[in-house]
């Protein structure tokens, strides 16, 4: 699980923030599969074809700038993005998410990755907390406007209850390179440690030889 910081510009918001706006929202249950439609109660963006692909582009170009998403999701292919909203009393419950999700040629992706935007800040709306369920309890994730939250789509995860506001976001899912999420994780970890020594020993022989094993555990790994 990763925290993106500042992943959309204020402008991106903006466009994002006057989109919602000047669109309508739908019952989310209508894209809900299996046990999920007994828990989804939330709403989603509805937009046209000229919308739809300005909104793609938008996003996919903050993903491609980040380059943290990049070393910790190691994107193949990136889903239809859409955007949920939240008012008072709704939430999703406990659910797993599907296993393949659109992607914008119409094809299905494996869904290894989820990733949310938050588009609403904070302070604007009371609960709307996205959790998941961990060892000795849970952990909650609400952050600032323009920041994304990583995490694998095989994990229990729920948002809870508006009681206050508005809660607006971005959902869509990635495949990775790496399907595993631990040897994922292994990659993301190293790929850390080798631009730490990097600094520390620019030019070593260390550091060339752990870019070479980075380089060979992906292409061990990879699925392309």
């Amino acid at each position: 699980m990763h925290v993106i910081e500042d992943l959309l510009s204020a402008e991106e918001l903006a466009w994002v923030r006057a989109l919602v706006k000047r669109s309508r929202f739908t019952e989310g249950i209508a894209t809900a599969g299996g046990a999920a439609r007994e828990v989804k109660r939330n709403q989603q963006l509805e937009y046209g074809q000229a919308d739809a692909q300005q909104f793609a582009r938008l996003v996919f170009g903050a993903l491609k700038r980040s380059a943290k998403l990049q070393r910790s999701a190691l994107p193949l292919e990136i889903s239809q993005p859409t955007i949920n909203r939240y008012g008072p009393d709704m939430t999703y419950g406990p659910h797993y998410d599907s296993t393949f999700m659109p992607a914008l040629d119409g094809q299905r992706i494996r869904g290894d990755l989820s990733i949310t935007i938050f588009i609403s800040e904070p302070d604007s709306y009371d609960g709307g907390e996205l959790c998941f369920a961990k060892a000795g309890g849970e952990h909650a994730v609400k952050l600032p406007a323009g920041q994304g939250f990583v995490y694998p789509a095989s994990t229990l995860h729920w948002v809870t209850p508006v009681t206050r506001g508005e809660r607006v976001g971005i959902v869509f899912w990635m495949q990775s390179m790496v399907r595993d999420s631990e040897k994922r994780a292994m990659i993301t970890e190293l790929d850390a440690v080798i631009a730490r020594l990097g600094e520390k020993m620019p030019g070593s022989e260390e550091v060339r030889d752990l870019a070479g094993l980075e380089s060979n555990l992906l292409r061990m790994w990879s699925e392309l």
